[in-house]
Order: structure tokens, then C-alpha cells, then sequence
């Protein structure tokens, strides 16, 4: 438990429920606290990207990424921890050559100061702890920045202009 909250990450599947023309996501949340689920979480460290480009006295700026790597252990036959893993690997069973942002899942995450809305799985790397009934579990997770009018400036001066 992080001051006093406990880190979650939720798994938001497609339902292809419409309220009001919207998507109805059905949230799936696991808290990593090992007092309330088992889930003992190790590290994490949160990584964003920004390029910036100055073109003619104007600075433009573009979010390339931001990515969260999560690691944590479990016991073998935690329930919770079998859904973390199912949850992960119905994520795999999703994946195709989609755009990420049209996919019909998203994940968002609550870690200490860490907090990503609409990320997607981008690692999953489970092991066993030798000698233990346990499992370390190792997660990464990344948004994916939509366009922007900077990006579509930044990109449209890198392919026309070549000093």
C-alpha cells in the first residue's frame, strides 16, 4: 500500500454496449496490495518522451511515449494473481495489426505517483521463483500519444525540408 492507497491496474475490454453513442468498457481491477490480494508489488518506474523541434523562432513540441514497467510477485495459486495473468494473456488474444488505439481494450494505471490513462500491454514476462510456489512478474505498459498539429507540423518540416 502505497500512503495509504493501494496501486491498481484496471483492464478495460469492449463490450459493444453503446449508452448515449459512447462504448461501455466492462473494468476489470487488480490491486497490488499484499495484505488485501496477495499481489506483492516490487518496483515500478514511469518513462515519458517528448521531442521538441524549433523551426523559425517557434518551438513545437510532440508526446512520442510514456510507458510504466511494473514488477511484482505472487503466489502460484492466488486467485487474483490467475486473473492478472488471464487478464494479460486475453490481452495477447486481442492484439492484431490495428492501430493500438482502435484496439478493444485499454489499461489504465495507478502506481504511487505513476498514473497512465489508455495504455496498452506492451511486455509481459512471467517467471517462476525457484524454490518457491511463487512467480515474478514483470509488466510494461505504454500510452500511445494521438496526432497532434505540432506532430503533423514537426512531420510535414522533416519530410520536405533536408539540409
Amino acid at each position: 500500500m502505497i500512503g495509504g492507497e493501494s496501486p491498481v491496474i484496471i483492464f478495460n475490454f469492449s463490450t459493444g454496449l453503446e449508452v448515449a453513442g459512447f462504448g461501455v468498457p466492462v473494468p476489470v481491477p487488480i490491486y497490488l496490495d499484499e495484505a488485501t490480494t496477495g499481489v506483492m508489488s516490487d518496483n515500478a518506474s514511469d518513462n515519458v518522451k517528448i521531442e521538441m523541434q524549433t523551426i523559425g523562432g517557434l518551438t513545437f513540441q510532440r508526446k512520442v511515449i510514456q510507458s510504466i514497467d511494473i514488477s511484482f510477485r505472487v503466489l502460484k495459486d492466488n486467485e487474483i494473481a490467475t486473473t492478472l495473468l488471464s487478464m494479460a494473456g486475453k490481452v495477447y488474444e486481442l492484439i492484431d495489426s490495428k492501430d493500438p488505439t482502435d484496439m478493444p481494450y485499454y489499461i489504465t494505471i495507478y502506481y504511487d505517483s505513476s498514473f497512465m490513462l489508455k495504455g496498452y500491454l506492451s511486455s509481459f514476462r512471467k517467471t517462476t521463483i525457484e524454490n518457491t510456489n511463487m512467480y515474478q512478474v514483470e509488466m510494461s505498459f505504454c500510452s500511445v500519444a494521438s496526432k497532434s498539429l505540432a506532430s503533423t507540423v514537426i512531420d510535414k518540416v522533416d519530410d520536405i525540408i533536408n539540409i
